[in-house]
């Protein structure tokens, strides 16, 4: 009994010390889901901003061309290819802002009462760095994801036009692209956030 309610002490303790980046995780989860629920009934060429990042990043890589058509997207110039709203990254995106959430500064909960083990604490100036940094690669690794996953593609398409059906391909190489990218970002955050944290 003695040792439930040490554990329910330090659980609280534990909550109440983590309040702001509790609160940062909630926001970010807040801010994923209201990004993708205003655009989940956007024309097809919105969100314009990922996608035009994407298409020229993608013309850079593969050396195709793309035009911007109001109301369908991204066309490449032979019309094979068509970048819209599907092919935005908007997914990613939500998901690399919500990783950036389950790392933040600071955030140690202890949930037995064993005693605190030898804990971190980041300062508003380490919380600032860590979110402008970490967010800003959310960015980025949902460009380079997004333009491997139509690289692949591609290539697939050119190597084994008739080997799969067109949907189950896009799925699957979209998928495993996609998450190796996620699990890529989740550590290397992780990592940023180990060299930025000051010891106590």
């Amino acid at each position: 009994m003695f040792r439930e309610i040490r554990n329910r002490q330090a659980l609280r303790d534990s909550l109440r010390e983590n309040a702001a980046p509790l609160l940062i995780l909630l926001a970010l989860l807040c801010a994923g889901l209201l990004l993708k629920l205003y655009y989940s009934g956007a024309p097809d060429d919105e969100p314009r901003w990922l996608l035009a990042a994407t298409a020229r990043l993608f013309s850079i890589a593969s050396g195709i061309g793309f035009q911007f058509q109001e109301g369908r997207g991204y066309l490449s110039g032979d019309g094979r290819l068509l970048l819209y709203r599907g092919c935005s990254g908007l997914n990613i995106f939500v998901m690399a802002i919500l990783l950036v959430g389950l790392v933040p500064p600071g955030l140690r909960l202890e949930f037995s009462g064993s005693g605190p083990a030898p804990r971190r604490k980041a300062s508003p100036v380490s919380f600032l760095i860590f979110y402008v940094t970490a967010l800003s690669a959310a960015f980025a690794v949902t460009l380079l994801a997004n333009t491997g996953r139509m690289l692949a593609l591609l290539a697939a398409a050119r190597i084994a036009p008739e080997a799969l059906h067109p949907g189950a391909l896009h799925m699957g190489i979209g998928s495993f692209v996609y998450l190796v990218f996620l699990i890529l970002f989740y550590f290397s955050v992780r990592l940023i956030f180990q060299k930025l944290e000051p010891e106590i």
